[in-house]
Protein backbone atom coordinates (compact mmCIF):
# COMPACT_ATOMS: atom_id res chain seq x y z
CA UNK A 1 0.00 0.00 0.00
CA UNK A 2 1.46 3.40 -0.94
CA UNK A 3 1.21 6.80 0.78
CA UNK A 4 -2.22 7.47 -0.72
CA UNK A 5 -3.69 4.25 0.67
CA UNK A 6 -3.79 2.36 -2.64
CA UNK A 7 -3.32 -1.39 -2.43
CA UNK A 8 -1.90 -1.91 -5.91
CA UNK A 9 -1.28 -0.28 -9.24
CA UNK A 10 -4.52 -1.83 -10.52
CA UNK A 11 -6.48 0.28 -8.03
CA UNK A 12 -5.09 3.48 -9.55
CA UNK A 13 -7.88 4.04 -11.99
CA UNK A 14 -6.65 6.22 -14.86
CA UNK A 15 -8.02 9.72 -15.14
CA UNK A 16 -8.38 11.59 -18.41
CA UNK A 17 -5.40 13.86 -19.17
CA UNK A 18 -7.45 17.00 -18.54
CA UNK A 19 -8.31 15.85 -15.01
CA UNK A 20 -4.73 14.76 -14.27
CA UNK A 21 -3.52 18.22 -15.23
CA UNK A 22 -6.17 20.04 -13.23
CA UNK A 23 -6.21 18.02 -9.99
CA UNK A 24 -3.65 16.54 -7.62
CA UNK A 25 -4.75 13.38 -5.79
CA UNK A 26 -4.36 13.70 -2.02
CA UNK A 27 -6.02 10.75 -0.30
CA UNK A 28 -8.68 8.09 -0.71
CA UNK A 29 -11.92 9.03 1.02
CA UNK A 30 -13.81 5.83 0.24
CA UNK A 31 -14.01 2.80 -1.96
CA UNK A 32 -16.98 0.72 -3.06
CA UNK A 33 -18.31 -1.47 -5.84
CA UNK A 34 -18.72 1.62 -8.07
CA UNK A 35 -15.04 2.60 -7.76
CA UNK A 36 -13.15 5.05 -5.60
CA UNK A 37 -13.64 8.52 -4.09
CA UNK A 38 -10.58 10.74 -3.87
CA UNK A 39 -9.87 13.95 -2.05
CA UNK A 40 -8.04 16.15 -4.55
CA UNK A 41 -6.67 19.67 -4.89
CA UNK A 42 -7.15 21.89 -7.90
CA UNK A 43 -3.73 23.04 -9.17
CA UNK A 44 -4.94 25.16 -12.09
CA UNK A 45 -6.74 28.54 -11.87
CA UNK A 46 -10.45 28.46 -11.09
CA UNK A 47 -12.86 29.00 -13.97
CA UNK A 48 -15.69 30.36 -11.78
CA UNK A 49 -16.72 30.87 -8.13
CA UNK A 50 -17.89 27.26 -7.82
CA UNK A 51 -14.55 25.81 -8.94
CA UNK A 52 -13.35 24.97 -5.43
CA UNK A 53 -9.72 24.28 -4.53
CA UNK A 54 -10.35 21.07 -2.55
CA UNK A 55 -12.83 18.61 -4.03
CA UNK A 56 -14.03 15.03 -3.88
CA UNK A 57 -13.57 13.09 -7.13
CA UNK A 58 -15.68 10.01 -7.66
CA UNK A 59 -14.55 7.33 -10.11
CA UNK A 60 -17.68 5.58 -11.37
CA UNK A 61 -16.65 2.34 -13.03
CA UNK A 62 -19.08 1.56 -15.85
CA UNK A 63 -19.43 -2.22 -16.10
CA UNK A 64 -22.58 -2.40 -18.23
CA UNK A 65 -25.50 -0.41 -19.63
CA UNK A 66 -27.17 -0.29 -16.24
CA UNK A 67 -24.11 1.38 -14.72
CA UNK A 68 -24.08 3.89 -17.55
CA UNK A 69 -27.74 4.77 -16.95
CA UNK A 70 -27.18 5.20 -13.22
CA UNK A 71 -24.16 7.43 -13.79
CA UNK A 72 -25.96 9.62 -16.34
CA UNK A 73 -28.95 9.93 -14.03
CA UNK A 74 -26.88 10.99 -11.01
CA UNK A 75 -24.82 13.45 -13.05
CA UNK A 76 -27.84 14.93 -14.82
CA UNK A 77 -29.79 15.44 -11.59
CA UNK A 78 -26.90 16.90 -9.59
CA UNK A 79 -26.07 19.33 -12.39
CA UNK A 80 -29.36 21.13 -11.76
CA UNK A 81 -29.83 20.85 -7.99
CA UNK A 82 -28.62 23.83 -5.95
CA UNK A 83 -29.14 23.59 -2.19
CA UNK A 84 -26.66 24.15 0.67
CA UNK A 85 -27.41 20.70 2.15
CA UNK A 86 -27.15 18.72 -1.11
CA UNK A 87 -23.71 17.77 -2.39
CA UNK A 88 -22.89 19.93 -5.40
CA UNK A 89 -21.53 18.68 -8.69
CA UNK A 90 -18.69 20.80 -10.05
CA UNK A 91 -17.93 18.99 -13.29
CA UNK A 92 -18.13 15.57 -14.92
CA UNK A 93 -15.73 14.15 -17.49
CA UNK A 94 -16.68 11.99 -20.45
CA UNK A 95 -16.26 8.22 -20.35
CA UNK A 96 -12.57 7.28 -20.17
CA UNK A 97 -11.27 3.72 -19.79
CA UNK A 98 -14.79 2.55 -18.77
CA UNK A 99 -14.90 5.18 -16.02
CA UNK A 100 -16.89 8.39 -15.49
CA UNK A 101 -14.98 10.90 -13.39
CA UNK A 102 -17.26 13.17 -11.32
CA UNK A 103 -15.86 16.18 -9.45
CA UNK A 104 -17.97 17.15 -6.45
CA UNK A 105 -18.00 19.50 -3.52
CA UNK A 106 -15.86 18.22 -0.64
CA UNK A 107 -17.71 17.36 2.59
CA UNK A 108 -15.21 16.23 5.22
CA UNK A 109 -16.65 14.36 8.12
CA UNK A 110 -18.33 11.12 9.17
CA UNK A 111 -21.75 10.01 8.01
CA UNK A 112 -24.61 9.49 10.46
CA UNK A 113 -24.24 5.72 10.29
CA UNK A 114 -20.63 5.91 11.44
CA UNK A 115 -21.53 8.27 14.28
CA UNK A 116 -24.35 6.07 15.60
CA UNK A 117 -22.40 2.83 15.29
CA UNK A 118 -19.32 4.20 17.04
CA UNK A 119 -20.91 6.18 19.89
CA UNK A 120 -24.68 6.00 19.56
CA UNK A 121 -27.46 8.59 19.68
CA UNK A 122 -26.46 12.12 18.74
CA UNK A 123 -26.87 14.97 21.21
CA UNK A 124 -30.31 16.56 21.15
CA UNK A 125 -29.06 19.93 19.77
CA UNK A 126 -27.40 18.15 16.86
CA UNK A 127 -30.44 15.85 16.34
CA UNK A 128 -32.57 18.90 15.71
CA UNK A 129 -30.04 20.41 13.32
CA UNK A 130 -29.88 17.13 11.40
CA UNK A 131 -33.68 16.99 11.20
CA UNK A 132 -33.96 20.58 10.01
CA UNK A 133 -31.28 20.38 7.37
CA UNK A 134 -32.25 16.94 6.07
CA UNK A 135 -35.90 17.95 5.76
CA UNK A 136 -34.84 21.20 4.09
CA UNK A 137 -32.69 19.31 1.56
CA UNK A 138 -35.30 16.67 0.71
CA UNK A 139 -38.09 19.28 0.67
CA UNK A 140 -36.13 21.27 -1.91
CA UNK A 141 -35.42 18.10 -3.88
CA UNK A 142 -39.14 17.32 -3.98
CA UNK A 143 -39.74 20.91 -5.07
CA UNK A 144 -37.63 20.02 -8.11
CA UNK A 145 -39.62 16.79 -8.63
CA UNK A 146 -36.72 14.54 -7.66
CA UNK A 147 -37.08 11.38 -5.56
CA UNK A 148 -33.87 10.26 -3.85
CA UNK A 149 -34.99 6.67 -3.03
CA UNK A 150 -31.92 5.83 -0.97
CA UNK A 151 -32.04 8.15 2.05
CA UNK A 152 -30.31 6.53 5.01
CA UNK A 153 -27.76 7.51 7.67
CA UNK A 154 -24.77 6.44 5.55
CA UNK A 155 -25.83 8.89 2.81
CA UNK A 156 -25.93 11.84 5.23
CA UNK A 157 -22.51 13.36 5.92
CA UNK A 158 -22.01 15.55 8.98
CA UNK A 159 -19.31 18.00 7.95
CA UNK A 160 -17.36 20.28 10.32
CA UNK A 161 -17.36 23.71 8.70
CA UNK A 162 -14.52 25.20 10.76
CA UNK A 163 -11.82 22.61 10.01
CA UNK A 164 -9.54 23.10 6.96
CA UNK A 165 -9.66 20.27 4.39
CA UNK A 166 -6.09 19.11 4.98
CA UNK A 167 -6.30 19.18 8.78
CA UNK A 168 -6.70 15.88 10.62
CA UNK A 169 -10.08 15.58 12.34
CA UNK A 170 -10.68 12.69 14.73
CA UNK A 171 -14.44 12.95 15.03
CA UNK A 172 -14.62 9.92 17.33
CA UNK A 173 -13.37 12.09 20.20
CA UNK A 174 -15.43 15.16 19.28
CA UNK A 175 -17.66 14.80 22.37
CA UNK A 176 -19.87 17.75 21.44
CA UNK A 177 -21.51 15.59 18.75
CA UNK A 178 -23.08 13.40 21.43
CA UNK A 179 -23.62 16.01 24.18
CA UNK A 180 -26.85 17.73 25.21
CA UNK A 181 -25.36 20.71 27.05
CA UNK A 182 -24.85 24.36 26.34
CA UNK A 183 -21.56 23.77 24.54
CA UNK A 184 -23.27 21.69 21.87
CA UNK A 185 -26.09 24.24 21.54
CA UNK A 186 -23.58 27.03 20.96
CA UNK A 187 -21.74 25.00 18.31
CA UNK A 188 -25.02 24.37 16.51
CA UNK A 189 -25.91 28.07 16.67
CA UNK A 190 -22.47 28.95 15.30
CA UNK A 191 -22.99 26.60 12.33
CA UNK A 192 -20.02 24.41 13.21
CA UNK A 193 -21.77 21.42 11.61
CA UNK A 194 -23.53 21.03 8.31
CA UNK A 195 -25.49 18.05 6.99
CA UNK A 196 -24.87 17.04 3.38
CA UNK A 197 -27.10 14.61 1.48
CA UNK A 198 -25.05 12.52 -0.97
CA UNK A 199 -25.25 9.57 -3.38
CA UNK A 200 -27.95 10.17 -5.98
CA UNK A 201 -27.34 6.92 -7.87
CA UNK A 202 -30.87 5.66 -7.18
CA UNK A 203 -32.58 9.03 -7.60
CA UNK A 204 -35.17 9.76 -10.24
CA UNK A 205 -36.33 13.03 -11.79
CA UNK A 206 -40.10 13.10 -12.38
CA UNK A 207 -41.66 14.76 -15.39
CA UNK A 208 -44.50 17.27 -15.16
CA UNK A 209 -47.09 14.73 -16.28
CA UNK A 210 -46.04 12.33 -13.52
CA UNK A 211 -46.59 15.03 -10.92
CA UNK A 212 -50.00 16.18 -12.11
CA UNK A 213 -51.59 12.81 -12.86
CA UNK A 214 -52.05 9.85 -10.51
CA UNK A 215 -50.90 6.44 -11.82
CA UNK A 216 -53.39 4.45 -13.85
CA UNK A 217 -55.93 2.64 -11.70
CA UNK A 218 -55.10 4.50 -8.50
CA UNK A 219 -56.64 7.43 -6.72
CA UNK A 220 -54.63 10.49 -5.83
CA UNK A 221 -52.94 10.20 -2.47
CA UNK A 222 -53.69 12.72 0.25
CA UNK A 223 -50.03 13.59 0.29
CA UNK A 224 -49.51 14.04 -3.46
CA UNK A 225 -48.08 17.32 -4.75
CA UNK A 226 -51.38 18.29 -6.38
CA UNK A 227 -53.29 17.60 -3.16
CA UNK A 228 -50.67 19.60 -1.25
CA UNK A 229 -51.17 22.64 -3.46
CA UNK A 230 -54.95 22.40 -3.20
CA UNK A 231 -54.71 21.95 0.58
CA UNK A 232 -52.45 24.97 0.97
CA UNK A 233 -54.89 27.11 -1.01
CA UNK A 234 -57.83 25.83 1.05
CA UNK A 235 -55.94 26.60 4.27
CA UNK A 236 -55.39 30.17 3.13
CA UNK A 237 -51.62 29.72 2.95
CA UNK A 238 -51.39 28.56 6.56
CA UNK A 239 -50.08 25.11 5.66
CA UNK A 240 -51.72 21.70 5.85
CA UNK A 241 -54.32 20.63 8.40
CA UNK A 242 -51.87 18.03 9.68
CA UNK A 243 -49.09 20.49 10.37
CA UNK A 244 -51.44 23.04 11.93
CA UNK A 245 -52.96 20.41 14.24
CA UNK A 246 -49.56 19.19 15.37
CA UNK A 247 -48.48 22.75 16.10
CA UNK A 248 -51.65 23.33 18.15
CA UNK A 249 -51.13 20.13 20.11
CA UNK A 250 -47.50 20.96 20.86
CA UNK A 251 -48.42 24.49 21.97
CA UNK A 252 -51.14 23.14 24.27
CA UNK A 253 -48.73 20.67 25.83
CA UNK A 254 -46.14 23.36 26.44
CA UNK A 255 -48.65 25.79 27.95
CA UNK A 256 -50.02 23.18 30.33
CA UNK A 257 -46.51 22.17 31.40
CA UNK A 258 -45.52 25.76 32.15
CA UNK A 259 -48.59 26.17 34.35
CA UNK A 260 -47.84 22.91 36.17
CA UNK A 261 -51.28 21.56 35.31
CA UNK A 262 -50.38 18.77 32.91
CA UNK A 263 -51.07 15.20 34.02
CA UNK A 264 -50.79 11.97 32.07
CA UNK A 265 -54.53 11.85 31.40
CA UNK A 266 -54.49 15.46 30.19
CA UNK A 267 -51.60 14.76 27.85
CA UNK A 268 -53.29 11.64 26.55
CA UNK A 269 -56.45 13.62 25.86
CA UNK A 270 -54.60 16.44 24.08
CA UNK A 271 -52.75 14.13 21.75
CA UNK A 272 -55.81 11.96 21.04
CA UNK A 273 -57.83 15.04 20.13
CA UNK A 274 -55.05 16.22 17.85
CA UNK A 275 -54.90 12.81 16.18
CA UNK A 276 -58.66 12.78 15.68
CA UNK A 277 -58.59 16.20 14.03
CA UNK A 278 -55.74 15.22 11.73
CA UNK A 279 -57.27 13.17 8.97
CA UNK A 280 -53.84 12.71 7.47
CA UNK A 281 -52.07 11.29 10.51
CA UNK A 282 -51.92 8.13 12.51
CA UNK A 283 -50.04 8.13 15.78
CA UNK A 284 -50.51 6.93 19.31
CA UNK A 285 -50.42 9.01 22.50
CA UNK A 286 -47.02 9.94 23.92
CA UNK A 287 -47.12 7.32 26.68
CA UNK A 288 -47.49 4.59 24.04
CA UNK A 289 -45.13 5.98 21.43
CA UNK A 290 -42.11 4.35 23.00
CA UNK A 291 -43.63 0.98 22.27
CA UNK A 292 -44.65 2.02 18.77
CA UNK A 293 -41.26 3.39 17.75
CA UNK A 294 -39.02 0.88 19.50
CA UNK A 295 -41.27 -2.18 19.57
CA UNK A 296 -40.32 -2.78 23.22
CA UNK A 297 -43.52 -3.50 25.13
CA UNK A 298 -42.98 -7.26 25.19
CA UNK A 299 -40.06 -9.52 24.42
CA UNK A 300 -42.02 -12.20 22.59
CA UNK A 301 -43.86 -10.27 19.94
CA UNK A 302 -42.65 -9.61 16.40
CA UNK A 303 -40.13 -6.86 15.89
CA UNK A 304 -42.20 -4.99 13.37
CA UNK A 305 -45.06 -4.23 15.76
CA UNK A 306 -46.04 -0.58 15.66
CA UNK A 307 -45.46 1.95 12.94
CA UNK A 308 -41.72 2.11 12.69
CA UNK A 309 -39.98 -1.27 12.81
CA UNK A 310 -39.32 -2.64 9.31
CA UNK A 311 -38.12 -6.20 8.89
CA UNK A 312 -35.58 -7.31 6.31
CA UNK A 313 -37.04 -9.17 3.36
CA UNK A 314 -36.72 -12.85 4.17
CA UNK A 315 -36.32 -15.09 1.16
CA UNK A 316 -38.51 -18.17 0.91
CA UNK A 317 -36.17 -20.72 -0.65
CA UNK A 318 -39.05 -23.09 -1.45
CA UNK A 319 -41.20 -20.56 -3.22
CA UNK A 320 -41.11 -19.38 -6.81
CA UNK A 321 -42.19 -15.96 -5.61
CA UNK A 322 -38.93 -14.84 -4.06
CA UNK A 323 -36.69 -11.86 -4.56
CA UNK A 324 -32.95 -12.35 -4.29
CA UNK A 325 -30.70 -9.64 -2.90
CA UNK A 326 -29.08 -9.27 -6.31
CA UNK A 327 -32.45 -8.64 -7.91
CA UNK A 328 -33.43 -6.08 -5.28
CA UNK A 329 -30.20 -4.15 -5.73
CA UNK A 330 -30.58 -4.28 -9.51
CA UNK A 331 -33.85 -2.37 -9.37
CA UNK A 332 -33.95 1.38 -9.69
CA UNK A 333 -36.65 1.50 -7.02
CA UNK A 334 -34.55 1.55 -3.87
CA UNK A 335 -31.20 1.05 -2.23
CA UNK A 336 -31.06 -0.27 1.31
CA UNK A 337 -34.15 -2.27 2.28
CA UNK A 338 -34.15 -1.44 5.98
CA UNK A 339 -34.92 2.23 5.27
CA UNK A 340 -37.32 1.62 2.37
CA UNK A 341 -41.00 2.39 2.84
CA UNK A 342 -43.27 -0.60 3.63
CA UNK A 343 -45.23 -0.22 0.40
CA UNK A 344 -42.02 -0.58 -1.59
CA UNK A 345 -40.88 -3.67 0.30
CA UNK A 346 -44.35 -5.18 -0.09
CA UNK A 347 -44.21 -4.60 -3.83
CA UNK A 348 -40.84 -6.33 -3.99
CA UNK A 349 -42.06 -9.37 -2.07
CA UNK A 350 -44.92 -9.76 -4.54
CA UNK A 351 -42.61 -9.78 -7.56
CA UNK A 352 -41.45 -12.95 -9.25
CA UNK A 353 -38.09 -13.11 -11.01
CA UNK A 354 -39.96 -12.92 -14.31
CA UNK A 355 -41.79 -9.79 -13.20
CA UNK A 356 -38.55 -8.06 -12.32
CA UNK A 357 -37.24 -8.55 -15.85
CA UNK A 358 -40.17 -6.79 -17.48
CA UNK A 359 -39.73 -3.32 -18.89
CA UNK A 360 -40.26 -0.48 -16.39
CA UNK A 361 -40.99 -2.91 -13.52
CA UNK A 362 -38.69 -1.08 -11.15
CA UNK A 363 -39.76 2.45 -11.99
CA UNK A 364 -43.48 2.13 -12.54
CA UNK A 365 -44.48 -0.64 -10.17
CA UNK A 366 -42.29 0.21 -7.19
CA UNK A 367 -42.06 3.98 -7.21
CA UNK A 368 -44.49 5.86 -9.43
CA UNK A 369 -47.51 4.58 -7.50
CA UNK A 370 -46.30 6.35 -4.38
CA UNK A 371 -44.00 9.09 -5.61
CA UNK A 372 -42.24 11.34 -3.16
CA UNK A 373 -43.88 9.88 -0.06
CA UNK A 374 -41.41 6.98 -0.10
CA UNK A 375 -38.63 9.45 0.80
CA UNK A 376 -40.59 10.68 3.82
CA UNK A 377 -40.47 7.24 5.42
CA UNK A 378 -36.72 7.00 4.89
CA UNK A 379 -36.20 10.46 6.35
CA UNK A 380 -38.26 9.53 9.40
CA UNK A 381 -36.27 6.37 9.96
CA UNK A 382 -32.95 8.16 9.54
CA UNK A 383 -34.00 10.68 12.18
CA UNK A 384 -35.24 7.94 14.49
CA UNK A 385 -31.91 6.13 14.37
CA UNK A 386 -29.98 9.36 14.95
CA UNK A 387 -32.17 10.31 17.91
CA UNK A 388 -32.30 6.93 19.66
CA UNK A 389 -29.05 5.28 18.56
CA UNK A 390 -30.91 2.04 17.87
CA UNK A 391 -30.52 0.64 14.32
CA UNK A 392 -33.34 -0.91 12.27
CA UNK A 393 -34.54 -4.41 13.13
CA UNK A 394 -33.62 -4.10 16.81
CA UNK A 395 -35.62 -3.18 19.86
CA UNK A 396 -33.78 -1.12 22.45
CA UNK A 397 -33.41 -4.11 24.79
CA UNK A 398 -32.21 -6.38 21.98
CA UNK A 399 -29.59 -3.89 20.90
CA UNK A 400 -28.29 -3.47 24.45
CA UNK A 401 -27.92 -7.24 24.69
CA UNK A 402 -26.24 -7.41 21.29
CA UNK A 403 -23.45 -4.96 22.14
CA UNK A 404 -21.71 -4.96 25.52
CA UNK A 405 -20.70 -1.31 25.32
CA UNK A 406 -24.27 0.04 24.85
CA UNK A 407 -25.69 2.09 27.75
CA UNK A 408 -28.77 4.21 28.31
CA UNK A 409 -28.30 7.96 28.18
CA UNK A 410 -27.50 9.27 31.63
CA UNK A 411 -25.67 6.16 32.76
CA UNK A 412 -22.51 6.56 30.70
CA UNK A 413 -20.73 8.98 33.04
CA UNK A 414 -21.15 6.76 36.10
CA UNK A 415 -19.99 3.71 34.15
CA UNK A 416 -17.09 5.67 32.68
CA UNK A 417 -15.78 6.47 36.16
CA UNK A 418 -15.96 2.79 37.11
CA UNK A 419 -14.20 1.70 33.93
CA UNK A 420 -11.47 4.31 34.33
CA UNK A 421 -10.70 2.91 37.76
CA UNK A 422 -10.42 -0.59 36.30
CA UNK A 423 -8.36 0.12 33.19
CA UNK A 424 -6.46 3.08 31.88
CA UNK A 425 -7.35 2.89 28.19
CA UNK A 426 -11.02 3.92 28.34
CA UNK A 427 -13.05 4.35 25.17
CA UNK A 428 -16.49 6.02 25.14
CA UNK A 429 -19.65 3.94 25.45
CA UNK A 430 -22.29 3.62 22.74
CA UNK A 431 -25.23 5.68 24.00
CA UNK A 432 -28.87 4.84 23.32
CA UNK A 433 -31.88 6.92 24.19
CA UNK A 434 -35.45 5.96 25.04
CA UNK A 435 -38.13 7.86 23.08
CA UNK A 436 -39.50 9.13 26.41
CA UNK A 437 -36.28 11.17 26.67
CA UNK A 438 -37.00 12.99 23.41
CA UNK A 439 -38.92 16.28 23.08
CA UNK A 440 -42.63 15.75 22.39
CA UNK A 441 -42.37 17.39 18.98
CA UNK A 442 -39.50 15.13 17.91
CA UNK A 443 -41.42 12.00 18.87
CA UNK A 444 -44.53 13.11 17.00
CA UNK A 445 -42.53 14.03 13.91
CA UNK A 446 -40.86 10.62 13.72
CA UNK A 447 -44.12 8.77 14.31
CA UNK A 448 -45.93 10.63 11.55
CA UNK A 449 -43.14 10.31 9.00
CA UNK A 450 -42.83 6.56 9.63
CA UNK A 451 -46.55 5.83 9.31
CA UNK A 452 -46.87 2.51 7.49
CA UNK A 453 -49.79 3.56 5.28
CA UNK A 454 -48.52 5.93 2.57
CA UNK A 455 -51.84 7.76 2.34
CA UNK A 456 -51.60 8.69 6.03
CA UNK A 457 -47.88 9.47 6.19
CA UNK A 458 -46.63 13.01 6.72
CA UNK A 459 -44.82 14.35 3.66
CA UNK A 460 -41.41 15.98 3.82
CA UNK A 461 -42.86 19.33 2.76
CA UNK A 462 -45.49 19.08 5.49
CA UNK A 463 -42.70 18.31 7.95
CA UNK A 464 -41.18 21.70 7.08
CA UNK A 465 -44.10 23.24 9.02
CA UNK A 466 -43.70 21.02 12.08
CA UNK A 467 -42.88 22.83 15.38
CA UNK A 468 -39.83 20.62 15.92
CA UNK A 469 -38.49 22.08 12.66
CA UNK A 470 -39.77 25.66 12.73
CA UNK A 471 -39.64 26.16 16.51
CA UNK A 472 -42.54 26.26 18.93
CA UNK A 473 -44.26 29.40 20.23
CA UNK A 474 -41.67 30.03 22.93
CA UNK A 475 -38.73 29.80 20.49
CA UNK A 476 -37.38 32.06 17.82
CA UNK A 477 -38.70 30.91 14.46
CA UNK A 478 -36.19 28.89 12.48
CA UNK A 479 -35.78 29.59 8.77
CA UNK A 480 -34.86 26.52 6.76
CA UNK A 481 -31.87 26.66 4.39
CA UNK A 482 -33.10 27.57 0.92
CA UNK A 483 -32.12 26.41 -2.56
CA UNK A 484 -32.35 28.22 -5.86
CA UNK A 485 -36.16 28.06 -5.90
CA UNK A 486 -38.79 28.32 -3.11
CA UNK A 487 -39.68 24.78 -2.01
CA UNK A 488 -41.99 25.13 0.96
CA UNK A 489 -45.33 23.40 1.45
CA UNK A 490 -47.70 24.55 -1.30
CA UNK A 491 -44.99 26.11 -3.49
CA UNK A 492 -45.10 25.05 -7.15
CA UNK A 493 -42.97 22.10 -8.18
CA UNK A 494 -40.48 22.88 -10.93
CA UNK A 495 -39.20 19.71 -12.65
CA UNK A 496 -35.61 19.49 -13.83
CA UNK A 497 -34.89 20.25 -17.47
CA UNK A 498 -33.12 16.91 -17.78
CA UNK A 499 -36.14 14.86 -16.58
CA UNK A 500 -37.55 13.90 -20.02
CA UNK A 501 -34.13 12.84 -21.35
CA UNK A 502 -33.34 10.79 -18.23
CA UNK A 503 -36.75 9.10 -18.34
CA UNK A 504 -36.21 8.21 -21.99
CA UNK A 505 -32.75 6.84 -21.19
CA UNK A 506 -34.12 4.65 -18.40
CA UNK A 507 -37.01 3.34 -20.51
CA UNK A 508 -34.66 2.49 -23.36
CA UNK A 509 -32.45 0.54 -20.97
CA UNK A 510 -35.40 -1.48 -19.60
CA UNK A 511 -36.65 -2.18 -23.12
CA UNK A 512 -33.36 -3.78 -24.17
Amino acid sequence: MDMLGIDSAEDRQDWPAEAEEKYERLEVLGKGSFGMVWMARRVKPAVDNEDEEFVAIKNIHIKDNKGSVYAEREIGILRELRHPNIIRLIRAYDLFNSTRLVVMQLARGPNLHQLVVKRGALGLPLCRLVARQLIAAVGYMHGRAVIHRDIKPSNCILARTDIPPREDYDWYFDDAIWKNGREAEIMVQQNKWKLMLVDFGFSRALEQTEIEMPPSGTKRLRNSIVFERESAIAQGGRGSAMANSIAAAAAAVQAEEENGELGEEDLDKIVRMAAKSMKGTSFEPINELEDEIMGSKTETRKRNSGVSMPLPIKEDRTSDRRTSRAKVLSMSALGTKAYAAPEIRKKLRQKTDEDLEKANAAMTECVADYGMIVDAYSVGWTLRVSMTGVPPNFTLSEYMKERDSVVLEGEEEELAETCCCMKGDFRPFVKVREPSMLPYEATLLVANMTEKKPELRMTVREAQLHPYITGNESEERYSLPQGDIPSGHGDPVIPLKCAPALSKLTVEYHMQ
